[in-house]
């Protein structure tokens, strides 16, 4: 913001000139007060949501470990669940055979 320079001849003159320098001093300090007081509510507000970022990647982080921990136990499951089907399978061949055998030996 350009400043008038107080160029007067007379001492009221120059003492006028001088005040109006120095309330346009006083007006620019004002307005950059203002914007500086504007920019550091901006940081402070970029500064929060930064803060709240962090909390919502630290979520994220613990939502992934939970996710790699159901897979594995689904994982876990479905090989259990594997394993028992072929046990099931085992004794269904078991119990054909045995009621085989039972007709067997009630024929003879």
């Amino acid at each position: 913001m350009p400043f008038a320079v107080p160029l007067a001849t007379s001492d009221t003159t120059v003492g006028l000139a001088i005040q109006q320098f120095l309330d346009q001093l006083d007006k620019a300090g004002n307005e950059l007060g203002r914007s500086l007081q504007d920019k550091e509510r901006r940081v402070e507000s970029v500064e929060e949501s930064v803060k709240s970022m962090d909390g919502v990647q630290r979520v994220i982080s613990e939502v992934k470990r939970e996710v790699v921990t159901l897979k594995s136990l689904g994982d876990s499951v479905a090989q259990k669940t594997a394993a028992l089907e072929a046990h099931r399978e085992a004794l269904d061949r078991a119990l054909a055979q045995t009621e085989h055998l039972d007709r067997a030996m009630r024929t003879i």
